[in-house]
């Protein structure tokens, strides 16, 4: 799926979920035979381990327990694939997803680097009330409003939900106004480094402003 990305981490799930919530444009639908059953959602509620939804009331609701479930979400235009675990009135618990396509809604031109582009922002960790962490993080892709990020596993120990987090310097140039980030997710991953398996994190980062076009083209020059 073209702009899709899996989201897996619990803490983004969580977040799609809760975003869709007060929703009009929430959808589930189910395949039988040839057929496409869909049901317009009214409510969700969930928990660690399962998602109830209550549907519009409509004399066709008749889910089949041993055929899988979609459901679409309004927030990033999420779509998951589920099991159901329980049936009722207009009404039906499913297991809660591990991995939601979401789309990307980054703005403008997202640009990819390599290992070997050794692109790198100075990333700070902290708030107001707790110390600060400054660390180098591997740029793998930028936009004028958002950022992927790289870090090693031990820097990747850091608790970054709920913390404040700014990005202070673009390659080599210190920026003239900080970056206020908001963590869109996070996942561990493994990648091969000098032909040895390394264990690495990823960040997706949101920025707070744009870009300018000389941050960028500078950045590009670094």
């Amino acid at each position: 799926m073209e702009n899709y990305r899996d989201a897996v981490s619990g803490s983004e799930i969580a977040n799609i979920l809760e975003a869709s919530r007060e929703s009009e444009d929430n959808i589930i639908w189910q395949n039988v035979e040839d057929t496409r059953n869909v049901f317009k959602v009214l409510d969700l509620e969930f928990d660690q381990k399962s998602l109830k939804i209550q549907v519009e009331q409509i004399p066709t609701f008749y889910p089949r327990l041993d055929h899988p479930i979609y459901c679409k979400l309004s927030h990033k235009e999420s779509v998951f694939k589920s099991e159901i675990l329980e049936l009722g009135e207009y009404a039906l618990q499913v297991k809660l997803p591990e991995s939601i396509k979401a789309m990307e809604l980054r703005a403008g031109t997202r640009l990819k680097f390599s290992q070997k582009d050794k692109k790198q922002v100075k990333l700070v960790v902290g708030g107001h009330k707790t110390a600060r962490t400054s660390l180098r993080a591997q740029a793998i892709d930028i936009s004028s409003t958002g950022a992927g990020l790289q870090v090693e596993l031990d820097e990747a120990a850091l608790e970054f939900v709920g913390k404040e987090l700014l990005i202070t310097a673009l390659g080599t140039k210190t920026l003239d106004e900080p970056i206020i980030c908001k963590l869109m997710y996070s996942r561990k991953y493994k990648c091969v480094l000098k032909n040895e398996i390394a264990e690495r994190a990823r960040l997706g980062l949101s920025f707070n402003r744009a870009l300018t076009k000389a941050e960028m083209q500078e950045f590009l020059k670094s």
